[in-house]
């Protein structure tokens, strides 16, 4: 197999211990921790929202730094697993014959 930059397939695999450029490896690494997914993260907002009509608190920076980080950490936490999971799998995927 070649190595072409231009392929579009992050994932396609290189020869065994051909050099892999930082971008590629990247791209790939990115696409393992499935970031498309973290749009579920968004359906947190009502909950939070409900939680702060209840509890009479209002919006300041404080609270919005907290929810930003809390999101961020709501999708890295699956994006992890789903790097786990690829890890684990990838010498039973390497048997499959597509």
């Amino acid at each position: 197999m070649t190595l072409d930059p231009n392929v579009a397939d992050p994932l396609t695999a290189p020869a065994a211990g051909a050099f892999v450029p930082l971008r590629r490896r990247l791209a790939a690494h990115l696409h393992i921790a499935r970031l498309d997914h973290s749009i579920k993260q968004a359906f947190i907002l009502p909950g939070i929202v409900l939680a702060m009509a209840l509890a009479g608190r209002h919006m300041d920076l404080a609270l919005a730094v907290n929810i930003f980080i809390g999101l961020i950490s709501a999708t890295l936490i699956p994006s992890s697993n789903y790097v786990i999971n690829e890890i684990l799998d990838a010498p039973f995927d390497r048997l499959h014959p597509t």
